[in-house]
């Protein structure tokens, strides 16, 4: 029995009670915190929010009536969209139309509960009309004692703040990946040269569903994912590969032998290059080689236009020294064995049933 199971079971083992949104929170305007000056500024300090999916439009230098968003907590409802956010530093908003919202008694209804159980309904209105008073503050939801509220909003909040960092982890690698190829900037010497000048490209050979065992080596084809097995391979280990048809451009680097099927390239760099560079290069220019793509059914990506795209060739060590650094970053955001990634999955699935359990409680019978 989880912990949740045992708050269940000591606190509310007949079920809990279902309550209307407009029956445990306050509804406010937002009059007095409307921004006046909407000059706005990166320099600025107070945010000016929406409800929307912008949430920040912008900072503002207006400093009277800015809401005390960091002492008390609140969720922000557009009243035309129904689209809410959690708020918990100080802000002023840009228009009437986003309401402020919070709890009717701390100690009896957790907002942050709330927000979840808001955010879990999914509610978008179509109507263009006005919809807190009328729709969404009438929405029920299931309100168990406040020691099981805490629990799960514990819960979810730690999920968040794991997504929140590996987001902030994929950002640095997207930076890194950026800045370090941008040799011009970082006063480096290379050549440019074409791809064909410094690696062959290869096609793969065909195999057939028919053909596919249950096990074996990976069979790269030209999808995302691995096509299946084969009991033979045709590649070694650390090869890049880019699909040919199928989801045509995307990049792939395969680290442990496999058989590459016809419908995606595989690629052999000369011994004066670093193929984990190549393969970076290729990540970095990821949207440009989809650009290449012929929109024809199905899509195709000619090999000749691989072949003739300019890359930058530094130093072999600095070629090894942007390997590590990207390295480090990609283990940290996709290696399912280290890193953020594994305890997201382990969150992923507490999450999904807490989430659930919000709106799954059995409701208490008078």
């Amino acid at each position: 029995m989880n912990k949740i199971e045992s708050l269940i079971e000591k606190y509310c083992p007949n079920g809990v009670e279902y309550k209307k949104i407009k029956d445990i929170t306050i509804y406010k305007q937002p009059s007095k915190y409307i921004v006046l000056n909407t000059k706005y500024d990166n320099s600025f300090k107070i945010p000016v929010l929406t409800a929307g999916k912008t949430f920040i439009l912008g900072y503002t230098d207006d400093e009277y009536g800015v809401f005390n968003g960091l002492k008390n907590n609140i969720i922000l409802v557009d009243d035309f969209t129904g689209d809410i956010k959690w708020v918990d530093f100080d802000f002023k908003v840009k228009s009437s139309a986003t309401k402020f919202i919070q709890s009717f008694d701390n100690n009896k209804y957790s907002l942050k509960f709330i927000y979840y159980s808001l955010s879990n309904l999914s509610y978008k209105n179509n109507d263009h009309k006005r919809c807190w008073i009328n729709t969404m503050s009438n929405f029920k939801i299931a309100v168990p004692p406040i020691q099981i509220q805490n629990e799960i909003v514990s819960i979810l909040d730690s999920f968040a703040e794991l997504t929140a960092e590996l987001s902030f982890r994929k950002k640095q690698y997207e930076y890194y990946l950026n800045d370090l190829f941008d040799f011009d900037k970082n006063n480096i010497k290379y050549k440019l040269l074409k791809i064909k000048d410094v690696l062959k490209i290869k096609r793969g050979e065909r195999i057939t569903k028919k053909e596919l065992k249950q096990y074996g080596y990976l069979v790269i084809s030209g999808g995302t994912n691995p096509f299946g097995f084969y009991d033979k391979y045709n590649r070694n280990e650390n090869t890049i590969t880019i699909a040919q048809y199928g989801t045509a451009g995307f990049v792939n680097f395969i680290r442990e032998k496999f058989w590459a099927n016809d419908v995606c390239y595989s690629m052999d760099v000369n011994k004066e290059m670093n193929n984990k560079f190549v393969y970076y290069f290729f990540k970095k220019n990821q949207n440009y080689l989809y650009s290449l793509v012929v929109p024809a059914t199905p899509l195709h990506l000619p090999q000749e236009r691989l072949e003739n795209i300019f890359i930058p060739i530094p130093s072999i060590e600095e070629q090894n020294r942007i390997v590590q650094i990207l390295d480090s970053f990609n283990d940290l955001t996709t290696n399912l064995q280290i890193g953020l990634p594994k305890e997201i999955e382990l969150r992923q699935k507490q999450y999904e049933y807490y989430r659930d359990k919000l709106l799954t409680f059995k409701e208490l019978k008078h």
